[in-house]
């Protein structure tokens, strides 16, 4: 994997944690694999970051911009805070941000969210020899790094717009037509409960 210079762009003070925006260039270990050049961070007062991976070209070739990949931070900016600060999960030696690394944590302590595309070669991504499909996005899943590091991964669909209207024909709300934003709101919460439960249940299982 290559990696090229990180540049910060533009730098902002939130409440909680900073957001950051950086032009950041990486292939994926697959023959014309997918270029992520850009991501959206935010880190939090605990530690954690979240960073959100795009291409401008995928998401062009879904419609989107990059204020969709903006959109999908603030989101799970969003779910981050309602499951850890407003729902308990923050007892230390148990969360994501303040584990027992003796049993299962994070080594960077950041949930990676990569948005995709679901053709060719843009629909897999390789990391560190773990090989991933966005055709099961939207979906959270780890890269174990060892017997207690596990990295948390969380993918996207570039196309979401058209994955939610193709889950509204099979699954038609009776509360009317969809809204997007809802909708990417309750699945970020969904796909971010996925990844702190994931190491919660990993702590709680140790031996006393």
């Amino acid at each position: 994997m290559k990696h090229a210079s990180v540049s910060c762009l533009a730098v902002l003070s939130i409440f909680l944690g900073a957001f950051l925006f950086a032009h950041e260039a990486f292939s994926a270990a697959i023959p014309n694999g997918p270029i992520y050049k850009d991501s959206f961070e935010y880190r939090f007062m605990d530690g954690v970051k979240i960073k959100v991976h795009y291409s401008r070209q995928i998401l062009k070739q879904s419609g989107e911009t990059n204020r969709f990949a903006r959109d999908v931070l603030d989101a799970a900016v969003e779910a981050y805070q309602i499951i850890t600060q407003f729902q308990g999960f923050s007892s230390i030696g148990y969360t994501f941000a303040y584990p027992d690394k003796s049993y299962a944590y994070d080594p960077d302590r950041t949930i990676d969210i990569y948005i995709g595309g679901v053709l060719g070669d843009e629909a897999v991504l390789n990391q560190a020899s773990h090989i991933f499909s966005f055709k099961d996005a939207p979906c959270f899943d780890t890269i174990k790094l060892s017997d207690t590091q596990y990295e948390a991964v969380i993918l996207l669909p570039s196309n979401y717009r058209e994955f939610i209207k193709n889950w509204e024909r099979i699954n038609p709300s009776s509360l009317g037509v969809r809204n997007i934003s809802v909708d990417l709101r309750g699945t970020l919460i969904h796909e971010m409960l996925h990844v702190i439960l994931f190491y919660y249940n990993k702590n709680l299982n140790k031996d006393n």
